[in-house]
């Protein structure tokens, strides 16, 4: 066993993963993204459709990737410059899809004063059934 020195200990700051590296043409390059689909107050969202992966600051090799993202996988960059790759399934639980049929608005007062206009906005829009059951508690068959 070797002795420690103070090079084993030191602490490494982590660097940030800050430059967008494609695979195209059998080979990787450095890109920078192009795609936005959405910005939020804190970050831009940009869909990536070829593989691709993002690189730590300082690297100047693209193959050197320290994430690895799929086709419509996305890049999210924040307000200083930091990338993080966002699967697309998580994208779409974050940001679904607007509802494609909204209930239609009623036209007039008397359409809100009428009770089944409600109603058959309700039954139009399914049902909401739960697989749950609830059980009783048992309580412990030994005594104390």
């Amino acid at each position: 066993m070797k002795d420690m020195t103070l090079k084993d200990i030191l602490f490494r700051e982590d660097r940030p993963l800050t430059s967008l590296s494609l695979y195209r043409d059998g080979r990787w390059i450095f890109a920078a993204p192009t795609n936005l689909t959405k910005t939020t107050a804190q970050q831009a969202f940009y869909l990536i459709s070829e593989p691709f992966g993002l690189v730590r600051q300082g690297t100047s090799n693209p193959k050197i990737r320290a994430v690895t993202g799929a086709p419509g996988d996305y890049l999210a960059v924040n307000s200083v410059g930091v990338y993080s790759l966002i699967k697309k399934e998580e994208y779409a639980r974050q940001f679904p899809s607007p509802n494609l049929n909204p209930p239609t608005n009623p036209n007039n007062s008397s359409q809100i004063k009428d009770k089944n206009f409600l109603t058959n906005i309700l039954k139009g829009s399914g049902s909401a059934v739960s697989n749950n059951k609830i059980s009783k508690p048992t309580l412990p068959t030994t005594g104390y």
